[in-house]
């Protein structure tokens, strides 16, 4: 599925983080809310706590964006809610240009040898 594109440069924290908070709408969640009853003395009111199940949703880059995604949500693991903490979004390094370059050179080994 295109996701078009994001005018934000990844090498800077705020707007690397807001790449990740663009593509969080696209991990599925489930949401439930539970009430809890306060033990006695602690609280007049029951307390109602929010929470979110997320699927995992892979994200590729090379390794250094990889280490940017973790870096961020490492900066958001305090969030309050699992979409301020990144939850649901899977690092996965993808070292295309690696693979390509390892291609070539086979390539380029096979031509060799032919010669």
């Amino acid at each position: 599925m295109p996701l078009g594109v994001i005018l934000k440069n990844e090498n800077k924290l705020d707007e690397m983080t807001d790449i990740l908070h663009e593509l969080h709408k696209y991990v599925a969640v489930v949401r439930r809310t539970e009430t809890f009853q306060p033990a006695e003395g602690v609280a007049d009111e029951p307390i109602t706590c929010h929470i979110d199940h997320f699927s995992h949703t892979l994200i590729g880059g090379d390794q250094l964006t990889v280490a940017r995604i973790r870096g961020c949500q490492n900066v958001q693991r305090n969030g309050e809610s699992g979409r301020d903490r990144l939850e649901g979004l899977v690092p996965v390094i993808e070292d295309w240009h690696a693979k390509m370059c390892y291609m070539q050179v086979i390539s380029s080994m096979g031509v060799m040898c032919k010669s």
